[in-house]
């Protein structure tokens, strides 16, 4: 549960970011890091296991800590169980 939360986090993160520089949009792929290059967690056709696994190896300790805290309201009604 806590890899979905930080993949939504990062998911909504770079959401922000697309909309202030559209040369990150490539054909078939976007470069949410802006390096220029695919990264394994970039392509779609790449398992979820090696995906998650290659964006937590880029991230800071900063980073992985404000992702797995941060309080998003999309992520609690995902996760709210009625009955």
């Amino acid at each position: 549960m806590c890899i979905a939360a930080i993949l939504i986090f990062t998911g909504c993160f770079f959401s922000i970011q697309l909309f202030a520089q559209a040369s990150i949009y490539k054909t078939g792929w976007t470069d949410f890091n802006k390096n220029g290059k695919m990264d394994v967690f970039e392509d779609a056709k790449q398992p979820v296991e090696k995906r998650i696994a290659n964006l937590l190896s880029q991230m800071t300790l900063n980073e992985k800590t404000v992702g797995s805290s941060s309080e998003d309201i999309s992520v609690k009604k995902k996760f709210i169980i009625t009955e």
